[in-house]
């Protein structure tokens, strides 16, 4: 599981500058760890963006090593829909896909 510091705003988090919703209702801030599973992250247009570092080839499916801003976060894609090394994609993740983490506990929020 990717672990990555995000700031918790009234049900989204914010990751690197980019705002994505999550199922949690409670109002206020905080700091937070999100964990994100790398098959549940998805490309799609205007999501947080990724510089492809590293492709690991499984055969069906691939692992990519993604710059999020100076953060490394894995996503597995499959078959035909994998980008090359060096490429700038857009990434997301389903809101119930989202999972949050206190930072100083590591207990699950």
């Amino acid at each position: 599981m990717n672990l990555v510091l995000a700031h918790y705003v009234d049900g989204d988090v914010i990751i690197a500058g980019h705002r994505v919703k999550t199922t949690t209702t409670t109002a206020g801030e905080r700091d937070v760890v999100v964990g994100l599973r790398p098959g549940a992250l998805r490309m799609t247009d205007g999501g947080l963006g990724a510089r492809v570092d590293l492709i690991e080839d499984l055969g069906d499916t691939a692992v990519l090593d993604l710059d999020c801003a100076g953060t490394t976060i894995r996503m597995r894609v499959s078959g035909g829909n994998i980008p090359g090394e060096g490429d700038t994609i857009s990434i997301t993740a389903r809101p119930q896909d989202i999972h949050l983490f206190d930072p100083a506990t590591r207990m699950r929020l």
